[in-house]
């Protein structure tokens, strides 16, 4: 029998790695994005295609995929109506990725939005949507930033109230911290009731310099601190 799952989580909580590792496990095929541009234009139809074709055509055991938690703001939203929809129509677990330091977060965040570089893995993953690891994207990603507190706090409210509307959701779900990784994702295949396994990501880690090497206003940032963001 055949049992499907989706991963929710906000952008840059580390989902990318737990959908590529997942997907290494020989009994599980974990898509990524299900609403990424190239699956979605506005229409159900080509997300149920994607799905119908791609996601629940799999022939393994644990099928999945990946909804951002941006995807699912509010209840009226196309990634709401989906998790729904199919949590009621088949039986879907739900994976809740979550990552406390904001900090670390949002400069991720920012630091992919600038370079355009998202997700890097050393080899070809799920999906196809993937950039392969070259030395110079390293260094391109790993820019000077500037950090606006407006902005970060918005960015804080806003993950703090998608963690709990997802809850709200879906109470049942598990959850996974990035900060837990990967020593916890052997509990995700428990969970799932997967055989424990070796698993492989794949992906490669972009950031390679510190925090204060970064944020080109670094010392204001941690001024912050007491707004209970780090």
């Amino acid at each position: 029998m055949q049992s499907n799952f989706i991963v929710v989580g906000q952008m840059r909580s580390g989902s990318s790695y737990l959908c590529s590792s997942l997907s290494s496990h020989p009994d599980i095929t974990c898509h990524l994005e299900l609403l990424h541009r190239k699956n979605y234009n506005g229409e159900l139809s080509g997300v149920y295609k994607y799905l119908a074709d791609s996601v629940f055509s799999a022939k393994t055991k644990f099928r999945g995929f990946k909804l951002l938690s941006h995807q699912m703001w509010g209840h009226n939203t196309v990634g709401c109506y989906i998790l729904k929809s199919l949590i009621s129509s088949f039986e879907c677990k739900v994976i809740h990725i979550v990552r406390r330091n904001h900090l670390e977060s949002y400069v991720s965040n920012l630091l992919a939005k600038k370079s355009n570089i998202w997700n890097v893995f050393d080899k070809e993953r799920v999906d196809n949507h993937f950039v392969m690891y070259t030395p110079d994207i390293i260094e391109k990603y790993n820019q000077k930033i500037n950090i606006k507190k407006h902005e970060y706090d918005l960015y804080c409210r806003r993950a703090l109230k998608s963690e709990q509307f997802i809850d709200q959701l879906y109470p049942n779900n598990f959850k996974i911290l990035y900060e837990e990784m990967p020593d916890k994702i052997q509990d995700v295949l428990k969970y799932l009731g997967a055989e424990s396994v070796q698993l492989y990501s794949g992906t490669v880690k972009l950031r390679n310099k510190c925090l204060a090497e970064l944020i080109e206003n670094y010392d204001e940032v941690l001024n912050w601190s007491d707004c209970g963001h780090f």
